[in-house]
């Protein structure tokens, strides 16, 4: 095992871990591989010890040098919280709405390329979702989702793709079911000058057309 000493360590010297990585290296070198099973697991398992030691001493010295922040779960929610949904449940009229600060719609051409910001948005609506006190539930009762989108230019409201949507109310049992005997859904656009905005308000549909 040979050890390049210019080998992109620079930054690690700056921060002083980089003699104690070479020491390692070297003395690591000084200890050919032997036929002695028990001698070789027990210096692999020594280095593995320092080697692990220097690395998170190197961690919190970065950390240091640049004031970076831990990602902890609190600071992650916090940084979170800015593109989370505001959602609200009026218990009396049965009516769930929902506010976006941007227009979380998307229309791709393949399912594949959909997947991964489709679980994003999931995640963010349902994050959204888990924070109201009292959440819907219709089970059976047929709703209608309203989907009100707010943009600066005109749009084709069948590009819009609210698919994730639904799946995310579904998922927080919001309804016994998405198919078509439990819920429908309309679109409409509004002009605005402002920042871009889409709104969602579930109603029982009983409600809406009678």
């Amino acid at each position: 095992m040979k050890y390049d000493k210019d080998d992109g360590m620079d930054f690690f010297k700056e921060l002083g871990e980089y003699s104690r990585f070479h020491n390692l290296m070297d003395e690591l070198e000084k200890h050919p591989i032997r036929t002695n099973a028990d001698k070789n697991i027990k210096l692999f398992n020594a280095f593995c010890v320092q080697y692990e030691q220097i690395k998170a001493d190197f961690i919190q010295s970065l950390i240091k040098l640049h004031d970076l922040e831990i990602m902890t779960d609190n600071s992650f929610n916090i940084r979170l919280e800015p593109y989370l949904p505001k959602c609200n449940y009026d218990t009396k009229t049965k009516v769930f709405t929902m506010d976006f600060n941007f227009v979380p719609h998307l229309k791709v051409e393949y399912l594949q390329k959909f997947a991964k910001p489709k679980n994003a948005l999931v995640f963010l609506i349902m994050e959204g979702i888990k924070k109201m006190d009292i959440k819907p539930n219709y089970d059976k009762d047929p709703v209608i989702i309203i989907f009100t989108i707010s943009k600066k230019y005109m749009f084709d409201v069948d590009n819009v793709e609210i698919k994730y949507i639904i799946d995310a109310m579904r998922y927080s049992k919001f309804f016994y079911d998405d198919s078509y005997d439990c819920v429908s859904y309309m679109v409409e656009g509004k002009k605005t000058d402002g920042q871009c905005q889409m709104a969602v308000k579930v109603v029982k549909k009983s409600d809406f057309f009678y």
